[in-house]
């Protein structure tokens, strides 16, 4: 339920910088521990390999020569500043 001091609204960007913080953490961590083409059995339905995707989605642009990483990560940068302001502004509303 939210409060007049927006800590409902805290709690969600926690949660949401602390999954973004696991993700870079398992990241940093397969760098280190796997070379390219590595891979670890965890289940009967999942494994950890370490590839390399050099485009976008389904290495969509793959072959553009890097200004996409830069285009992407801009693009989702101001995205996100955009939504999170947005959601900032909503007016709080009382849950009944």
């Amino acid at each position: 339920m939210p409060d007049k001091s927006g800590s409902y609204s805290l709690r969600w960007f926690a949660i949401a910088a602390t999954v973004l913080l696991l993700d870079q953490i398992t990241k940093l961590w397969i760098m280190t521990d796997f070379v390219l083409g590595d891979s670890r059995y965890i289940s009967s339905f999942f494994n950890l390999v370490r590839a390399h995707n050099e485009g976008a989605a389904f290495s969509f642009l793959s072959d553009a020569g890097g200004w996409q990483r830069w285009f992407f990560t801009f693009l989702s940068t101001v995205i996100s500043v955009v939504i999170v302001v947005w959601l900032t502004r909503l007016p709080r509303q009382k849950i009944t």
